[in-house]
């Protein structure tokens, strides 16, 4: 039978970690998590259009039943990216060298935060169910979401990262960028054009933290 909406589901996890418990939140709900939580979406081409990793959630667990990604409670001292990784290879099998994080998204309570971190896979990934946590782990297309019943914070964010898992071309003045920074490039045209290469290239192979300022780089960062 399923328990009231008001209480607090029966939790056949182990605390395995530190990190691993429940946070009371301000937000009057109850999260998982001392240090927060992070989830991996992880995406690639398929023959119809984008494939994700979807997790079919075991009955016992919070919202037991529903489709979520892979993901936990965050250790202490591990940033939301490693933790994500790391929750996914325990949960779901995957190969951490496999996998290409391009950005993040941090939903924030009062007492709490979730961060889903999205990433391509670059090498072929076979997810499976490797813990009591799920009853199934698979590729799905995005179409195919439309029709399944969600986690409801999942849900609700599907929209934005719907949008975030679109391919974007970033077209850059170099020139300009080169000649807004007044790091004497002037003295060196060829180091400082180098150095914004290296730049773009560090974003385009690790994306943007979902902390980063309006325009997604700081006033240090050759590409303002």
């Amino acid at each position: 039978m399923t328990p009231p909406a008001h209480r607090p589901p029966p939790d056949a996890r182990t605390h395995r970690q530190r990190g691993d418990g429940w946070v009371e939140c301000g937000c009057g709900d109850r999260h998982w998590g001392l240090n927060g939580a992070a989830g991996l979406l992880l995406w690639r081409a398929g023959p119809a259009g984008v494939e994700v990793v979807l997790q079919h959630r075991a009955l016992w667990s919070h919202h037991g039943g529903t489709w979520g990604l892979p993901g936990g409670a965050i250790t202490d001292g591990e940033s939301a990216r490693a933790g994500a990784v790391r929750e996914a290879v325990e949960e779901a099998r995957i190969t951490a060298a496999a996998v290409r994080l391009r950005a993040d998204r941090a939903l924030t309570h009062p007492d709490w935060s979730y961060t889903t971190v999205l990433a391509e896979a670059v090498a072929p990934v076979a997810p499976a169910v490797t813990d009591p946590e799920s009853l199934e782990v698979r590729w799905a297309g995005l179409e195919e979401l439309d029709g399944l019943a969600l986690l409801p914070a999942f849900a609700d964010a599907l929209p934005e990262l719907r949008a975030m898992l679109r391919r974007l071309v970033l077209v850059v003045d170099a020139a300009n960028v080169v000649g807004s920074r007044p790091d004497g490039w002037w003295a060196d045209r060829r180091g400082a054009t180098r150095r914004l290469r290296d730049h773009l290239a560090t974003l385009a192979r690790e994306g943007l933290a979902a902390s980063a300022p309006p325009g997604g780089c700081s006033a240090a960062s050759p590409t303002t």
